[in-house]
């Protein structure tokens, strides 16, 4: 396509979103806002939400998810060589949800006020509060209220488990699956299906908000960071 064929598909490098200085951040953030004022984000969010029922719980999983986040991270890259804030190699961020386990709420610092910011309903922080990031409401009939109000919204861990600790990471890729029976060494299929039960559905309950609907999830920009993580351990 026209929009692969712009891209230098030099080697990227994917860094973890906790070693961002607040300029990166901003930089990140700004490069978002700038894809979806130039109609480049919400088809995403439509994308997903069309296909969610055949990519998830099934062995696409992973390959459509990588793909899609290949996509954004393609658009990215534009979007930040327009505004002369590309860094050579540039990969989109991860999130390691076991790094942030080390404090008792599991809050690490992406969620500060100088990136993704609060857990409010809706958000009431960060880069991404208010009128700053309109949300979208994917089949939503005449007549029918937005439940979100077209803001972002989180409820972070709410009643939900954190899905990412250590000791779930190392379960879901080294250890037998549960119900008794072993699968056989490299099978995908039941390690794609439990990397989503046991830790890719568990967080985006624990986010709150759209990302705890898969029909509305893309809407959070910590989509991009959360499968970027998931990424990261297919490629393990």
């Amino acid at each position: 396509s026209s929009e692969a064929s712009s891209i230098n598909h030099s080697m990227r490098f994917r860094r973890n979103i906790a070693s961002y200085t607040p300029d990166e951040s901003r930089q990140l953030a700004d490069a978002l806002k700038k894809l979806k004022k130039d109609d480049l984000y919400d088809d995403l969010i439509v994308e997903h939400a069309e296909v969610y029922a055949e990519i998830h719980d099934t062995p696409l999983f992973l390959p459509w998810h990588r793909v899609f986040v290949h996509t954004l991270e393609d658009r990215l890259i534009k979007a930040l060589k327009e505004t002369d804030s590309l860094k050579e190699n540039f990969g989109l961020p991860y999130w390691d949800w076991a790094g942030d386990t080390g404090s008792p709420s599991r809050v690490g610092k992406m969620w500060s006020p100088e990136f993704l910011g609060g857990f409010e309903r809706p958000v009431q922080g960060g880069l991404f509060a208010g009128a700053q990031w309109p949300t979208v409401n994917v089949g939503l009939q005449p007549g029918e209220k937005d439940e979100f109000g077209g803001r972002l919204c989180r409820k972070l861990g709410g009643d939900y488990l954190f899905g990412g600790s250590f000791s779930t990471v190392h379960k879901v890729l080294f250890e037998p699956l549960r119900g008794g029976w072993v699968p056989l060494p490299g099978l995908f299929e039941p390690f794609s299906i439990e990397l989503q039960r046991q830790i890719h559905n568990l967080l985006h309950d624990w986010i709150g908000g759209q990302m705890s609907g898969l029909i509305h999830s893309v809407n959070d920009p910590v989509f991009w960071l959360h499968h970027g993580n998931v990424e990261r351990m297919f490629l393990q």
